[in-house]
């Protein structure tokens, strides 16, 4: 049935392609505070690395009002000058992006990390709205992981 996932852990919500995603907003980390927490629950922090990926997220948070006015931790980062995902194992460069507009800008040099958007009011819905965008790794923020259906 429609939010029952057979094959995703409890808490865990089903996407597309065998991924189960768990949103947390309760607590409010830096980025490699959430790589690490999204580890101890056996996943990794979420990377949507297909176009699919990106459009089932857009639409599930959009349908969440408590997800809808969260900024949430990718596994998104710069390095060496180009954005990667960072890997269990390896990283790998980002291919499919869905940047907002006007980003990534490396604001003040100092934004390496990437998060996606929430619905604030400043923002414009059809190009700012749960798309990426660049801040500083050190923010406080929710974030999402993911992992495999087992």
């Amino acid at each position: 049935g429609v939010g029952i996932s057979l094959c995703c852990d409890n808490g865990w919500v089903e996407g597309p392609s065998n991924t189960c995603y768990k949103f947390v907003i309760t607590q409010k980390v830096t980025w490699a505070q959430a790589i690490g927490l999204c580890m101890d629950m056996g996943g990794h922090l979420a990377t949507l690395d297909s176009e699919i990926e990106i459009t089932w997220m857009k639409g599930y948070r959009s349908h969440k009002p408590e997800l809808r006015h969260e900024e949430l931790w990718l596994a998104g980062y710069l390095k060496d000058g180009r954005w990667m995902w960072k890997g269990e194992v390896a990283d790998a460069l980002i291919l499919s992006t869905d940047w907002a507009a006007n980003e990534p800008n490396n604001y003040q040099n100092s934004q390496g990390c990437l998060q996606l958007y929430a619905d604030t009011a400043t923002l414009d819905p059809a190009t700012q709205w749960f798309r990426f965008d660049d801040v500083s790794c050190d923010d406080m923020q929710g974030y999402v992981c993911e992992k495999y259906d087992d």
